[in-house]
């Protein structure tokens, strides 16, 4: 790891604001650093407004590994959590070495009433891990801009998160950071394992969820792209769920506020 001769950092830093029916629930963050193959991401969740007199949440998360040029590997995950009215802190570190199942140990120790088996286990990544694999561009294709799909596992779940391509797509966030061309995808997250019989059952019913996620090139390697969520939604019974960017850096430079000059005419 950090040989500097493999080059200059690529780093990515976003934020999020969380909204449910205009109503600010929390804000997301993430920093990578992606040095040759070796990267480190770290990020957190905080809950915010009125959510916090009934559930105040704090969690963070880190995860290192190596990112190749059409793989990543997670080396070790670690999350912590803590919800208000709790004295606990749930901690979770799990090791996946690449081959057989990765390992986990959890702080309380999870009950094992819903196991995920080490069959599903593989090949899956920790959810920051899994963010990176987006934000790198690394699934994307020309047939499926937007990716395709992770496979996730975070010491307790298994989950997929699938992505579709729909369109291209003309856009403006109400906040000013973001102007022009974007991806119009859509996400479906499915749950694979270790969730209460009645969880899976309603999870089939999950509304559908949607991202604009806009191309940028990096700075230090023009071959290589990022792919930012600039906006992540769903129609709920409570109103519009959605994740508002509300700050980018990618190889340190901020995004450019307006990009429709790049659109084709059509387009526009």
């Amino acid at each position: 790891g950090g040989d500097e001769a493999a080059g200059p950092a690529r780093t990515i830093d976003l934020a999020y604001e969380i909204f449910v029916g205009g109503v600010t629930l929390g804000k997301v963050d993430m920093s990578a650093r992606i040095q040759g193959s070796d990267y480190k991401v770290v990020s957190s969740l905080d809950t915010a407004g009125i959510v916090n007199k009934f559930w105040q949440s704090h969690i963070t998360a880190s995860s290192n590994g190596s990112l190749g040029a059409n793989k990543i590997q997670p080396g070790v995950y670690d999350a912590s959590s803590s919800h208000a009215g709790s004295a606990k802190i749930q901690q979770v570190t799990v090791k996946f070495d690449g081959n057989g199942a990765p390992q986990v140990v959890a702080d309380p120790p999870y009950s094992g009433a819903n196991p995920v088996a080490d069959e599903q286990k593989k090949g899956a990544l920790d959810p920051t891990s899994a963010v990176l694999q987006v934000a790198t561009g690394l699934s994307a294709t020309a047939k499926n801009p937007c990716g395709t799909s992770a496979r996730v596992f975070d010491g307790r779940r298994r989950y997929d998160v699938n992505f579709t391509y729909r369109n291209n797509v003309d856009v403006k966030l109400d906040n000013g950071l973001y102007a022009g061309p974007a991806l119009l995808c859509e996400i479906k997250y499915v749950q694979v394992a270790g969730y209460k019989q009645k969880i899976l059952a309603e999870g089939a019913k999950l509304p559908q969820m949607f991202a604009w996620m806009v191309s940028v090139p990096s700075k230090t390697d023009p071959s290589l792209h990022y792919l930012v969520p600039v906006r992540l939604w769903a129609n709920t019974d409570f109103g519009v769920a959605a994740a508002v960017v509300s700050k980018v850096r990618l190889d340190g430079a901020p995004l450019a506020a307006d990009r429709r000059a790049e659109l084709p005419k059509t387009v526009r």
